[in-house]
């Protein structure tokens, strides 16, 4: 019996050989098919490696398809089945039917061996799979056709590698001032320093859109205003210890208080040379400062030497700032790089406003055709003179009757008072240009003074609104 099994190997090889040239089949028609749909899916969704995944799809169905199908167990009953299909007339299901040792089964085996030995596996045909390979083929072919239609996605996939590429730019010079070793800074604020813009360089590489970096950028200038008072509050407190290390409890409790009158009775009982000795355990505008004072009260102008006492916290601070210069100046290049990108779009996605109206823009001068109903020009602001932006500002339409609440007076010392909110007023409205942006510009710097916000963030306001309202 095991020597049967053992003549039967070559048809085993054989049933091998035409399941692996199925599989190869079936596995590229799958993987035609999955690029077909990953070609199809990707006019709708930006997908960026489609052309490697339809590659990777068509070599694993071709190989994973051949190779899992050939290493499928082979029984020694299919391996008969087949053989005696082919010409050897039941002799192998036969032979290995029979349990018994009788001289008539010995006989039946030994022809079964010598009929085995005489086969030639190649009789068994291969399978016809042109069908499925031609399947294969149109699948592919049609891929190759989609490759040749615009692809309204491919601009997403550029704009996405380009914000990509400038965010790894942006990230690398993160990186770089955090390996900086700034001699004006503590080792401590190196520290701090250093971990900001690492975590900043981490936070740009992860973000997927302009909003994302931004606002990174934006936690990381709060970081840097944080860390700027910190060090503005261990210089005032490093001068007060330097002051009262040399007797001077007085004077740095008066400007500490920050009372004018009180730092001028401190400074009448203050000896010019015991400031002296306190500006030499100090340095940059500390010392500076101390060293004015000390001159000043040598030459008895009090009034000098108090106004300079009362500048020493805005002096720290600018002390601070000096030394933060260089990060302060790298984030807000990098905030200009995120707000360019807000306004060209990632993606498709921009900044766009979310109030109703016709938004219709004047029409350039500079064109000499017929105005199409709906449809203006990108009309420069300079020529805005006698002519009005279509603007739907439903609070700022009639305005002599918009006020938030308005009341008519009736007769007998009645009134009736109705609440006009938004939504009043006509669509077809216009509204002088300038009349508009100045009012938006007083309230963007009312919410900016009303709001938790940094010098540097509320003159970003300003600056803008000048812009639009500069002649």
């Amino acid at each position: 019996m095991s020597g049967i099994k053992r003549a039967l190997r070559p048809i085993r090889m054989r049933i091998r050989l035409i399941r692996m040239v199925q599989g190869m089949a079936w596995g590229s028609a799958a993987g035609a098919g999955v690029c077909l749909a990953v070609m199809a899916a990707s006019f709708f969704l930006p997908l960026r490696w489609k052309l490697p995944l339809c590659g990777l799809a068509l070599a694993a169905g071709l190989l994973l398809g051949g190779l899992i199908n050939a290493l499928r167990p082979v029984g020694a009953g299919t391996a008969a089945r087949l053989g005696d299909a082919h010409g050897l007339q039941e002799r192998i299901q036969t032979a290995l039917a029979v349990k018994d040792d009788s001289p008539m089964a010995q006989m039946l085996k030994a022809d079964t061996l010598q009929a085995l030995r005489g086969f030639d596996p190649r009789a068994v045909p291969l399978p016809s799979t042109g069908r499925t390979w031609l399947a294969a083929g149109m699948a592919v072919l049609l891929c190759g056709g989609l490759l040749l239609i615009p692809n309204p996605q491919n601009k997403v996939i550029q704009q996405a590698a380009a914000f990509e590429e400038q965010m790894e730019k942006a990230a690398r010079q993160a990186e770089e001032m955090a390996r900086r070793e700034d001699p004006a800074l503590t080792k401590k604020e190196r520290q701090e320093a250093r971990k900001l813009m690492s975590e900043l360089s981490r936070e740009l590489r992860e973000a997927r859109e302009p909003m994302e970096a931004m606002l990174a950028v934006n936690n990381a200038e709060k970081r840097l205003e944080a860390l700027r008072d910190t060090m503005a509050g261990e210089a005032l407190a490093r001068m007060n210890s330097a002051l009262q290390s040399n007797g001077l409890e007085a004077l740095a409790q008066a400007m500490e208080s920050g009372n004018t009158e009180a730092m001028h009775a401190a400074l009448e009982n203050t000896d010019a040379k015991a400031v002296e000795n306190a500006a030499n355990a100090l340095s940059g505008e500390m010392q500076e400062l101390l060293n004015a004072i000390s001159q000043a009260l040598q030459n008895g102008d009090l009034t000098a030497a108090v106004g300079m006492l009362s500048q020493m916290p805005s002096a720290a601070q600018m002390s601070a700032a000096s030394q933060l210069s260089s990060l302060s100046q790298m984030l807000s290049g990098m905030r200009g790089n995120g707000a360019a990108s807000l306004a060209l779009g990632n993606g498709g996605l921009g900044l766009a406003g979310s109030g109703a109206g016709t938004g219709t823009t004047n029409e350039d001068q500079t064109a000499d055709k017929e105005e199409t109903p709906g449809v203006r020009g990108n009309r420069n602001p300079y020529y805005r003179e006698s002519e009005y932006e279509s603007i739907y500002d439903p609070t700022r339409l009639d305005a002599g009757q918009m006020d938030l609440s308005a009341q008519s007076q009736r007769q007998e010392g009645d009134s009736v008072q109705v609440q006009l909110g938004p939504g009043a007023g006509a669509l077809q409205g216009n509204i002088p240009y300038n009349e508009v942006a100045l009012e938006y510009a007083q309230a963007a710097a009312q919410a900016a003074d009303s709001q938790n916000l940094s010098m540097q963030e509320r003159q970003w306001v300003n600056d803008y609104f000048t812009a639009l309202t500069e002649e």
